[in-house]
This record gives structure tokens, C-alpha cells and sequence, in this order.
């Protein structure tokens, strides 16, 4: 099995670990679904940015504790790979930045908490305002018409 392996600190290893039970995923099923995530959306080159702000530099090997997540294709691996050097990263760098970044932002929680109910509701609520006095006339005339 392919896999991508990066090193955390053991807080932010932890601070995954517990995310990832939030989300009710194992810490590699979840940095697998944020590394294919991101081969769609491509941002690797802003997290970076972002990721050294937060973090600072990569933490010494000292004490890291490994993230691994197994893909079931080493194409995908290789692709990821080919990505992250582009953006003058190694894939272990480039996984650290989207864990990291992911523990920030929290997009998988907020996209669980997103309903398509609470968009419908607002768009009911649209429809059941007051129609504009141009429309309303628009469809008088129609109806004057049809008679």
C-alpha cells in the first residue's frame, strides 16, 4: 500500500488524534481525505505561508511523532508528490502544512454542519416576500390578458 508519511509535534499530533475522533475518523483515514482534498483545491503554496506563521519551523526530529496515511493507488502518492515539489516542498512538508492547517481552520467540521435544509429554508423565505410593485404588475397584466 502507497503511503505518505509526515512528522508532528507530539501537541500537534495530539491536537489531530483528537480531531480526527471529532470528525469520527482514524488520524489517517482523515490526513488522507485532507491530502485528496487538496489535489482538488490547490492551495499548498498559500498554506505554506500560512502553515510558518503558525507553526514556526518544522519541528526537530526529536520527539515527532509520525502520521501516515495509506493510499490504495501509488499513483496518487506520486502525483501528490509531483505536486508538492512544484511548490518546492517534500510531500511529508506538504502533509505537515494541510494537517496543521486543517487543525486551524476545521473546514471537515464546518462542511458536516452545513445543510442544504438551512439554504432551502432561506430560499422559501425569499419566495414568500412580497413580490416588487413591477412584478406584481407584470403579472396583473397576464392575468388581464388570459381573460
Amino acid at each position: 500500500m502507497a503511503q505518505i508519511t509526515t512528522r508532528l509535534s507530539p501537541i500537534i499530533r495530539d491536537r489531530f488524534d483528537r480531531y480526527a475522533a471529532e470528525v469520527g475518523l482514524d488520524a489517517s483515514e482523515l490526513a488522507r481525505l485532507l491530502i485528496t482534498r487538496e489535489m482538488h483545491v490547490r492551495r499548498l503554496e498559500q498554506l505554506a505561508k500560512k502553515q510558518s506563521k503558525l507553526s514556526g519551523a518544522s519541528p526537530k526530529k526529536y520527539g515527532q511523532r509520525k502520521l501516515t496515511a495509506h493510499f490504495h493507488r501509488a499513483k496518487k502518492v506520486a502525483e501528490f508528490g509531483r505536486y508538492a515539489v512544484a511548490q518546492r516542498m517534500s510531500r511529508a512538508a506538504a502533509a505537515r502544512a494541510i494537517v496543521e492547517w486543517e487543525l486551524h481552520e476545521r473546514w471537515l467540521v464546518r462542511a458536516f454542519a452545513w445543510s442544504p435544509k438551512k439554504v432551502s429554508e432561506a430560499y422559501g423565505q425569499a419566495r414568500r416576500t412580497r413580490p416588487s410593485p413591477a412584478l406584481r404588475e407584470r403579472c396583473d397584466r397576464g392575468a388581464q390578458m388570459e381573460e
